[in-house]
C-alpha cells in the first residue's frame, strides 16, 4: 500500500532498479515463510479430546 501511496499520490519515479527489487524481495519472503508456516504446522501438538463421560 506505501508503495501504491509512493508512486501514484507523491508521484516518485519507479526506476529498472525498483522494478528488479520490489519483486524480488517480495518472492523471498514468501519463499522463507512458507517453510516456517508448513513446519509450524507439522509441529502441532495433537488436540487432546476428553472421553465421553459414561
Amino acid at each position: 500500500m506505501i508503495f501504491l501511496i509512493a508512486n501514484y499520490v507523491f508521484g516518485e519515479p519507479f526506476g529498472t532498479a525498483r522494478m528488479i527489487a520490489f519483486p524480488t524481495i517480495w518472492v523471498t519472503l514468501v519463499l522463507y515463510t512458507v517453510p516456517l508456516i508448513r513446519q509450524s504446522l507439522c509441529k502441532r501438538p495433537p488436540e487432546i479430546v476428553a472421553p465421553d463421560p459414561v
